[in-house]
């Protein structure tokens, strides 16, 4: 059986959040940070952010940076696509969603409404990039 290159990366990633979330791995462990890293939609989230920004990293930062606007722009007074742009390159898609919920809960958002953004990032990932959550 031959698997393309995109399909090992998903799978490499979907191991890897699984490692995460069992604490088998030394990383932070999101788990025990509570809501809203503690969920499923968490790990999809960030499974589909790494991906999309693997295939289409100008896309990926831009719709992070217009969802997380409000938490930027008031925390940081930075434009949202550019700070979410230089937040990827410098630690990756992964940490890089860590300290976007982080922003935003520091900002005084509570789980729900993070929940909300994320939803809202895979909604427009499946409808504009064809992503779907495995």
């Amino acid at each position: 059986m031959k698997i393309t290159k995109s399909q090992l990366k998903r799978i490499i990633r979907e191991e890897y959040t699984r490692l995460m979330h069992s604490g088998l791995l030394a990383e932070t462990n999101y788990m025990a940070m509570g809501a809203p890293y503690d969920s499923q939609l968490f790990a999809d989230w960030c499974d589909a952010v790494d991906s999309l920004y693997d295939d289409v990293p100008s896309w990926t930062t831009n719709a992070l940076g217009y969802l997380w606007e409000q938490d930027i722009e008031e925390m940081l007074d930075e434009d949202g696509n550019y700070y979410v742009k230089t937040l990827f390159a410098s630690t990756g898609a992964y940490d890089g969603c860590a300290s976007l919920v982080k922003l935003a809960m520091d900002n005084g958002s509570k789980p729900r409404h993070v929940e909300y953004l994320m939803n809202k990032f895979l909604k427009f990932a499946r409808e504009e990039q064809g992503y779907t959550v495995v």
